[in-house]
């Protein structure tokens, strides 16, 4: 070979070299979200992050009461209502028209009964799982019934771990995240319906704590699903991980709290110190992720003020939401939407009945000017129809 062309083919090689260098970096780069106080452009109105807003009113039936709606999950045209009873916790399944289908409803102490619900997933198996304590159950749903499969005994469960349960990529293995209250063993874990251990991943912040402390302290253990992934965060650090096909917990993104999160030292000295009734911790502490093909939505609480961040990845651009007011529905004129809960690509919040009713019957409504001038009528004729001792009233709202 000449020195010609072989000084072409080092030049190349580098050259490729080089570009391949450039795209691992441009693949593995983790976006950096800061959270800092300066000011940021304030987003007030709902069509500037949505182009569409339902009003769904959930059918009132005497199996389907709710008391209050302390979670709400979807999958596919199914609407999943986590309710609070006083004496019980249920879970009450809707369609996508807000018509009753069936509930689980197995509260008590006896053969495929949960004595609570802390987190619950629902997979294309038509499979459900509960975390209730120191089991995981496990119900498969058959026509309208769900019928009690196994209870799954989890070791390192203990009476205070209580771990969020999500379907692993919608398979039959079931991701436990536990909350950080000083002494768990693990952060999390990955199992099988046998209770086989797949993956594990310890919890690299322990510390000494006290049972008046672990509220405090377990703030800002945050598990969000996206896109079929699952993802976590822990309080004393700024990164959210998320977890691989092939079991590899990687970073996703962080939100830079420019050194003002809750790390382990700073837990011992509450610890240390006890906690006051008026005690307003100098640190950041992350309330709420949610995230949509466009935005990441995040709420965190900081020196007695609640803030509320959007994040719009197409632009790049942070902007922030009125923690007390969050964002008006210019499109329908219905209530303030705040985003509350998050599933599949959609944004969840719920209104009373009688509450939506006063609002269409006052003169801001009437005189308000909207988007959508359809929907607007609508809505007037929906609140119209409601009992006031209806159900509440879902409000679903689709992002841009």
């Amino acid at each position: 070979m000449g020195k010609i062309s072989y000084l072409i083919l080092v030049i190349v090689i580098l050259s490729y070299s080089r570009i391949n260098n450039k795209i691992g970096k441009d693949e593995n780069q983790i976006k950096v979200i800061n959270l800092s106080s300066t000011s940021v452009p304030k987003i007030t109105n709902l069509s500037d992050i949505a182009n569409d807003v339902e009003y769904i009113p959930l059918q009132t039936t005497s199996n389907s009461l709710i008391t209050r709606v302390y979670r709400i999950k979807t999958y596919g045209d199914t609407i999943i209502i986590d309710n609070l009873n006083r004496s019980s916790r249920e879970l009450i399944f809707f369609d996508n028209s807000g018509h009753y289908l069936f509930k689980l409803d197995k509260s008590g102490r006896g053969p495929g009964e949960y004595r609570y619900i802390n987190d619950f997933d629902f997979n294309s198996k038509q499979e459900l799982i509960i975390n209730s304590g120191r089991d995981i159950f496990v119900y498969t749903l058959k026509g309208t019934k769900f019928t009690f499969k196994e209870a799954l005994k989890i070791i390192p469960f203990d009476s205070t771990s209580n771990p969020q349960v999500s379907f692993f990529h919608d398979q039959n293995r079931i991701l436990l995240s536990y909350p950080n209250r000083g002494t768990e063993k693990f952060r999390n874990l990955l199992i099988n319906f046998q209770g086989d251990t797949l993956s594990a991943r310890p919890n690299y912040y322990k510390f000494a704590s006290k049972e008046e402390n672990k509220f405090l302290l377990s703030a800002g253990s945050i598990n969000y699903s996206y896109n079929n992934l699952l993802y976590f965060k822990e309080p004393a650090s700024d990164t959210v991980f998320t977890c691989t096909q092939s079991y590899r917990i990687i970073p996703y993104l962080i939100l830079n709290s420019n050194g003002k999160s809750l790390t382990p030292q700073a837990q011992v000295q509450i610890i240390k110190n006890g906690i006051k009734t008026d005690y307003s911790p100098p640190y950041i502490i992350i309330t709420s992720i949610m995230e949509v093909p466009r935005y990441l939505f995040y709420k965190y609480e900081y020196m007695k003020t609640m803030v509320f961040g959007v994040y719009d990845k197409v632009l790049n651009k942070k902007f922030g939401i009125n923690a007390k007011t969050f964002l008006m529905d210019d499109i329908t004129g219905g209530a303030n939407f705040e985003p509350r809960f998050c599933s599949e690509g959609k944004l969840f919040s719920c209104i009373e009945a009688i509450e939506l009713k006063k609002l269409t019957a006052g003169e801001s409504f009437k005189n308000s000017k909207v988007k959508d001038p359809a929907k607007k009528e609508v809505l007037k004729r929906l609140a119209t129809s409601l009992n006031e001792l209806d159900n509440p009233v879902l409000i679903i709202v689709k992002p841009k």
